[in-house]
């Protein structure tokens, strides 16, 4: 390839000379390229590089190639040479893998993509959980999310079919199960064996501290160490943290910094043990049309997350005791036809703990999953409201501050309050005298609606117990007792 233009200045330098003014302008940091043994460039000047990156790249192609060096868009200096033994003899160069564990003053490892090797992505379940990566499962309570981990854990351990009856692993593979919220022999184990699990293959962590106790392990570096160990030890390929939060101890997981640390941390072990990681999680109370944004805490959990699946009721059943499993809008890895799951809670006769029963395709998605939530939250919320205010004014008028502070020991949110006053027609009245000698009452209507019937709700599956009855029983707010949702109060005045 003859390149019109070019001025060679210099001559040719070849052995000893050859080397030595590769390695000055190695060192000088001048650009160059590779050159025939007619001197002729094999690429354009423009395209010049480091003496590095030639020999990386044109080594192995043209192993009687030489460099020449280019100052100012001029060819100064090239010759032939041997580019492969050249390459061999600074081969430490050529892919810099620099870190200060390796003892140089330079902090980092830098990595030529031509040396990574493409691999397919691998599922522990095909388009729902990728392996090597981090998976979140979400949704508000009594959705049944940790019966869910354990009935996927249970498909595992024995390399059975996964819900939606595509196949799972080719052989049965080993799990690790920590939670923070239930008794292994109360409720893991028994839930386990209800999902026909083979217990010898699933195991949970404990670490011991120097006073000899026992504790759970957290995401830190050095607990993750430990966990590794235990995950190559075992061969496990999923690894379950119900509630993902429970194990985050000293990371405030509403800070971006702090949370996106962290989930990079659980990426790093699942790619290092080629695991699948499911962490749970709960919805806030925030109305959002997105569901991986009704997460608690920062969004760095749902931008650091490779799959989100979110759980609620199904909008199309009113007895509240079908429920959906759906991809998120984050679900990038998986196709946009990926159906959802509709599944329920199972209760065998003589049990009292639930089994995942799995209902087929659904067209529900994953926003149709958070405005029910939101909707169903905000409407349970007026509802206690009104019978708040019903029970606080049915004996005649009441002062409004001593409304507004029973309300306000009650949990109950002035938006809210608001709400409830409207649907009620809750009459507001001066009395006592004008100005600053008076106040205001509030007092029910003539004939006022009765109690709104009892919003429908899945069987839960926190704490152990199952109700066999899908709707709870209608009960009058006390002014002493403060409502919570979840393990926050919602905002007051």
């Amino acid at each position: 390839m003859l390149h019109e233009g070019l001025r060679v200045r210099g001559g040719v330098m070849s052995g000893s000379g050859f080397l030595n003014g590769a390695r000055e302008a190695l060192k000088g940091g001048a650009a160059v390229v590779p050159v025939g043994a007619d001197g002729v460039p094999l690429v354009p000047l423009s395209e010049a590089s480091s003496f590095e990156g030639i020999v990386a790249v044109w080594g192995q192609r043209h192993p009687d190639a030489g460099v020449g060096v280019v100052e100012n868009g001029t060819l100064q200096t090239a010759g032939p040479g041997r580019a492969e033994s050249l390459g061999a003899e600074l081969a430490p160069a050529s892919v810099p893998e620099r870190s200060l564990t390796q003892g140089t003053d330079v902090p980092y490892r830098l990595i030529r993509l031509s040396t990574v090797e493409p691999r397919r992505l691998s599922w522990l379940w095909k388009h729902y959980i990728p392996r090597r990566m981090v998976t979140m499962l979400a949704g508000d309570g009594a959705r049944l999310k940790s019966t869910i981990t354990l009935d996927i854990a249970a498909r595992v351990s024995c390399g059975r079919d996964m819900p939606d009856g595509s196949h799972g692993l080719d052989c049965a593979a080993d799990v690790i199960v920590l939670s923070t919220e239930d008794d292994l022999a109360t409720v893991i184990v028994p839930r386990l064996k209800l999902a026909g699990a083979a217990l010898a293959r699933v195991h949970t962590l404990k670490l011991r501290t120097p006073e000899g106790d026992e504790r759970d392990p957290l995401v830190t570096a050095l607990d993750l160490i430990h966990l590794e160990a235990a995950i190559k030890d075992t061969g496990t390929v999923l690894v379950i943290f119900d509630p993902l939060a429970g194990f985050t101890t000293g990371t405030d997981m509403h800070k971006n910094d702090e949370t996106r640390q962290m989930m990079a941390s659980l990426h790093r072990l699942a790619e290092a043990t080629d695991t699948a990681i499911v962490g749970v999680h709960h919805f806030s109370r925030a109305a959002r049309v997105e569901a991986s944004h009704r997460l608690t805490g920062s969004l760095a959990i749902v931008n650091a997350a490779r799959s989100v699946l979110v759980v609620g009721p199904d909008p199309n059943d009113s007895t509240g005791r079908s429920l959906v499993l759906a991809l998120s809008d984050k679900a990038n890895l998986a196709p946009r036809s990926t159906p959802s799951l509709s599944y329920r809670a199972d209760v065998p006769m003589g049990s009292e703990h639930p089994r995942i029963a799995w209902e087929g395709p659904s067209g529900v998605t994953a926003c149709d999953l958070a405005i029910v939530a939101t909707d169903t939250e905000e409407r349970s919320a007026v509802d206690e409201a009104a019978d708040f205010l019903r029970e606080h004014l049915s004996r005649g008028p009441v002062k409004v501050d001593s409304v507004e502070n029973d309300a306000r020991r009650a949990g109950i949110s002035q938006r809210t309050m608001e709400r409830a006053k409207q649907r009620l027609k809750i009459k507001a009245k001066r009395e006592g005298g004008a100005a600053g000698e008076g106040w205001w009452t509030w007092a029910l209507p003539a004939a006022v609606p009765p109690s709104a019937p009892p919003t429908p709700r899945p069987v839960t599956d926190e704490g152990g117990g199952v109700s066999e009855n899908p709707l709870p029983q209608a009960t009058v707010p006390s002014l002493n007792h403060s409502r919570k949702r979840g393990n926050t109060k919602t905002s007051v005045w």
